[in-house]
Parts: C-alpha cells; structure tokens; sequence
C-alpha cells in the first residue's frame, strides 16, 4: 500500500511525541506507511472532505 496522502501535514507523523521513539516509530509504519485507512486521523479527514470543500474551497484546496 502507498503511504498516507496525509503524511507532509499531519502532525502525528511529524511530530515530536511523549509516547517514545520505538512505539512511535512502530505506528508510522503500521499506519502512515502500512494501512492508513484505518488511522483514525484519516478517518475523520475522509468524512469531513465534503463539508470542506463546501465551507471553503480554496482552503480544501491547500491541505489536499
């Protein structure tokens, strides 16, 4: 599978977090580079898609 369209913005893949090195490192590649439909992230980001686009569109635009 690709990695997550999500990747460059999303700020669990880049950020610094409290859970340690390993289990973060762990969750990247099981989600963000493994099956990140599931991703709970993902998830919300897919569902709200429509309603983006229809409050503003050229902000949509950006985080696509």
């Amino acid at each position: 599978m690709a990695d997550c369209e999500l990747m460059s913005t999303c700020p669990y893949f880049n950020g610094d977090f409290q859970e340690g090195p390993e289990l973060t490192e762990r969750l990247k590649k099981e989600y963000c580079r493994g099956d990140y439909t599931l991703c709970g992230r993902y998830i919300a980001y897919k569902a709200l898609e429509g309603e983006r686009k229809r409050e503003n569109p050229e902000f949509a635009a950006q985080i696509n």
